[in-house]
């Protein structure tokens, strides 16, 4: 029995990244399915897809430093997600106050972290990794 495996990449977040989502999905041996976050889209409105999305039993949740929107789905989905969700973020050994990423991406010290967004999502009932390897085998532990 294979289970369908969603996963959702900040804009920032997509290169190395998105192969490891791949490759972490690959180990689950299911159908899976890739969801790069799209211009206008929230974090929030994907994980609302993927929760009413009967093809989809679990998600990965990429996210980088900067801005609210992953602490925001997290709290959406500590209310209202039926699925299980494994969590990283990007820029775990970026310095506060420097620019990372093609977009700028700026940590302005608060709960911009990836540390902060981490801890977050942990309270908010994600299996929470700092490997991006570990993904796969954490999901596959939930399902």
């Amino acid at each position: 029995d294979s289970e369908a495996v969603a996963a959702l990449l900040s804009s920032d977040a997509r290169t190395g990244l998105a192969r490891e989502a791949a490759r972490s999905r690959l180990a689950l041996n299911g159908p899976n399915a890739l969801q790069e976050r799209i211009n206008g889209l929230k974090h929030i409105d994907v994980m609302k897809a993927f929760n009413d999305d009967p093809d989809t039993d679990a998600v990965i949740m990429i996210g980088e430093i900067g801005g609210p929107d992953e602490a925001e789905a997290a709290r959406w989905c500590k209310a209202n997600m039926k699925k299980p969700i494994v969590g990283f973020i990007a820029g775990v050994t970026a310095p506060p106050g420097k620019r990372m990423g093609h977009a700028g991406a700026l940590i302005s010290g608060g709960a911009d972290t990836a540390d902060a967004k981490l801890a977050i999502m942990e309270e908010c009932g994600f299996t929470i990794t700092r490997n991006p390897s570990e993904m796969g085998r954490l999901l596959k532990g939930l399902l």
